[in-house]
């Protein structure tokens, strides 16, 4: 059996996704906050690799810093929504998706995009 591209997660994303190695504060349920890397970010969410896994569902909040042109950072505090996780060697990547992408947001991370497609 064969499983048809359209089921693949990357084969249904709406958001060009576009890399953001930068450092992340994850604010778990419990109150817990723990450092991680973002690994990418679209207008629908980030993936984050993270040290210890998060279960799909899981509600957690982030912190981070996006360069949106030379010398210029924006921080950003976003809520997100475990969609899924994959072991690698250094830790777990987890893909969350937003659940409050606001047009400042939106904006903030479509500045990022095009930053990084300028360099």
């Amino acid at each position: 059996m064969t499983i048809a591209p359209a089921s693949r997660p990357e084969s249904r994303r709406r958001h060009e996704r576009v890399a953001a190695d930068r450092p992340v504060t994850v604010r778990a349920p419990s109150g817990i906050r723990v450092k991680a890397r973002l690994v990418d970010i679209s207008l629908g969410g980030v993936a984050i690799r993270f040290e210890a896994p998060a279960d799909p569902g899981t509600r957690l909040e982030l912190r981070f810093l996006l360069p949106v042109a030379r010398n210029r950072l924006k921080e950003l505090e976003v809520r997100g929504v475990v969609r899924h996780r994959r072991v690698q060697r250094d830790g777990f990547v987890m893909g969350l998706e937003f659940e409050d992408a606001d047009v400042t947001l939106q904006n903030t991370i479509r500045r990022y995009i095009s930053f990084r497609r300028s360099l």
